[in-house]
């Protein structure tokens, strides 16, 4: 399943982004790679927890979680947050 996804990205020290696509999740995965490489041009909830923290792009790691129904493609995704029951998450305002 690699279309309308719920997916999770992880860091070392243990801080979590859920987010959800539409797109192919390889498609959205690099979007989020190349905002961490050019995050002082393009800065993302994402990018800028990892300049904070200094992390390196390879520790970016990822599943998807879960496949999304059409209609929910657009679902608020606190609510996706808290149904995974994720409570370490990157609380930065959403950027991307």
């Amino acid at each position: 399943m690699s279309k309308n996804v719920i997916y999770y990205l992880k860091c070392l020290c243990r801080k979590g982004y859920v987010g959800k696509t539409n797109r192919m999740v390889k498609v959205r995965l690099n979007e989020h790679r190349s905002s961490i490489r050019n995050a002082h041009s393009k800065m993302t909830s994402i990018s800028q927890h990892w300049v904070e923290c200094k992390h390196n792009i390879a520790q970016l790691q990822w599943q998807v979680l879960e496949g999304i129904k059409m209609g929910y493609v657009n679902s608020d995704k606190k609510l996706l947050q808290s149904a995974f029951g994720f409570g370490n998450l990157i609380l930065y305002p959403q950027r991307d």
